[in-house]
């Protein structure tokens, strides 16, 4: 009973570490598609989702495009391992599953941490998950393709047939 009471304060500690919960959302109509997009964001976490009908991609502010922020996202979400996610990887349109393995930690989680290399240094970044998944929602992600745990080829595939 007392490892199970340790456990539950260190687990609370990990989140208490964590920023307090400051993501923010900004809405905006594609003047080309006239789809809705959203940016979610967090200074806490030193990223930002963008979020439409079709997809979740994790953008980070560097400006680097080769050996910096977009070669070297990682995520960790509570104590799990750290996920790297590719360039092409941090699409929940593209055939990677990156963006789809974090965002499925994100959904049971409660802390995210993040790196980047943005040259000459690196950003980081560490905040509480909170209310993410709802902002998510209410932009109109398709979330339900995060819970179907077939390859994205595999989806295709079978939409195919």
């Amino acid at each position: 009973m007392t490892f199970a009471l340790a456990a539950i304060l260190l687990s609370i500690s990990f989140v208490a570490d964590a920023q307090d919960c400051d993501w923010q959302v900004s809405r905006k109509i594609d003047p080309m598609t006239d789809k809705e997009q959203c940016l979610i964001s967090s200074s806490s976490a030193a990223i930002s989702l963008f979020a439409d009908k079709d997809s979740i991609s994790f953008v980070t502010g560097s400006v680097y495009s080769r050996h910096g922020g977009s070669d070297g996202l990682r995520v960790r979400i509570d104590e799990n391992t750290a996920i790297s996610i590719s360039p092409r990887g941090r699409s929940t349109s593209n055939f990677e599953e990156d963006a789809r393995n974090a965002l499925r930690e994100i959904f049971t989680g409660a802390r995210l941490r993040t790196s980047y290399l943005d040259y000459p240094s690196n950003k980081s970044g560490d905040a509480q998950i909170c209310n993410l998944p709802e902002l998510l929602a209410d932009c109109g992600a398709p979330l339900e393709r995060l819970k179907d745990t077939r390859s994205q080829a595999e989806i295709i595939r079978d939409m195919t047939r």
